[in-house]
């Protein structure tokens, strides 16, 4: 289950650029595929996209900046 908490830390799965250049080549970002759409819950306007890379993390994408109350479908 996607957790759909509002946090104002970073991503958690954010990697400086300078320490990417380190990593070996199966756990830096290499690439990433839509997976599902953000959607405000009260109007279902498309918000976002929610993004998996190629090491297997979830990132959401937004349009015009985080939104809290929302809805993965």
């Amino acid at each position: 289950m996607l957790d759909t908490a509002c946090r104002s830390q970073s991503d958690p799965h954010a990697i400086a650029l300078a320490n990417a250049k380190n990593l070996p080549t199966g756990k830096r970002r290499l690439h990433a595929t839509p997976i599902k759409r953000i959607l405000d819950r009260h109007s279902r306007e498309v918000v976002g996209w929610l993004y998996e890379w190629n090491t297997g993390a979830q990132v959401p994408m937004w349009k015009d900046g985080r939104k809290s109350d929302v809805i993965y479908e």
